[in-house]
């Protein structure tokens, strides 16, 4: 039949516009830029810092030819040599596929750059990003503060409460989003697999220097504070002590409420 709508487009064209293509270089180059992304291998007599691992820019993809598309992903080489290399002509109809390395800011953010980290994701970016570019040192007890931070208002976390060294680097930092990074000694595979000897939580550095907001779920905090709770910090948990006290209050069990958006983040850090 024939296919259409409002304004004459025809949907099943929108749908064919909507495959996985390497992002554009103009999409790219900014944002390698302010999280400090290598694209070079270090040189001769060059202190080994991120540079050593070099980001593979041809594995990145999006699904719109747009210049700031909503989201940037990452695809395995696998999946980019045995699928969507093969695929020339598009015959397959891939719904899905990859890792979302990085979202589209809302049009109000105070940010220079376009897009934010993924907490679920920060993991791949890590290696590849430059120390004190957007990455900031966190001791465990700083991080643990994270964890603790205020769910009820947008995941807000005094800045005075860290370190000296940390509210130094913090407070350096642009407005946009950064990498909180707490090293841990070497994991026992047997206990955590390949688990990383690096705790990571994504933050939104707002405009003010007052606060900072967690751009985390209570799932990943949740894995991060028994992580700390293992290395003997103090962990609060104030999803669970909400969620707690309300489901007392009712009677019941209570639903848990759902982490707070990017969008929401930055209003309360602005």
């Amino acid at each position: 039949g024939k296919g259409g709508g409002k304004g004459g487009g025809s949907v099943a064209g929108s749908i064919a516009e909507e495959y996985y293509r390497p992002a554009r270089s103009d999409t790219l180059a900014p944002l390698m830029e302010f999280y400090g992304l290598a694209t070079t291998q270090a040189g001769p007599g060059q202190q080994a810092s991120a540079a050593e691992k070099v980001f593979p820019v041809d594995q990145i993809y999006s699904r719109s030819s747009d210049e700031f598309p909503k989201s940037i992903t990452y695809l395995t080489r696998t999946v980019k040599e045995k699928l969507i290399d093969l695929d020339a002509n598009r015959d397959l109809k891939i719904v899905s596929t990859g890792l979302k390395l990085f979202e589209k800011n809302s049009a109000n953010s105070v940010s220079s750059c376009r897009y934010r980290l993924v907490q679920e994701t920060a993991a791949i970016l890590e290696p590849f990003m430059a120390d004190k570019k957007r990455k900031v040192a966190f001791a465990p007890e700083d991080l643990a503060k994270l964890v603790n931070r205020d769910a009820a208002h947008g995941g807000t976390v005094q800045v005075a409460g860290f370190a000296p060294e940390t509210q130094r680097e913090v407070l350096a930092l642009e407005p946009g989003a950064f990498l909180a990074v707490t090293p841990l000694a070497p994991l026992d595979p047997a206990l955590y697999g390949n688990s990383s000897a690096k705790l990571l939580v994504v933050v939104w550095r707002g405009r003010g220097d007052g606060a900072v907001n967690v751009m985390a779920s209570k799932e990943a905090l949740f894995v991060v504070g028994h992580r700390l709770k293992d290395l003997g910090v103090h962990v609060v948990f104030p999803d669970a002590q909400s969620q707690a006290a309300s489901s007392k209050e009712k009677g019941g069990d209570n639903q848990l409420e759902a982490a707070p958006s990017a969008g929401g983040a930055e209003e309360e850090a602005r």
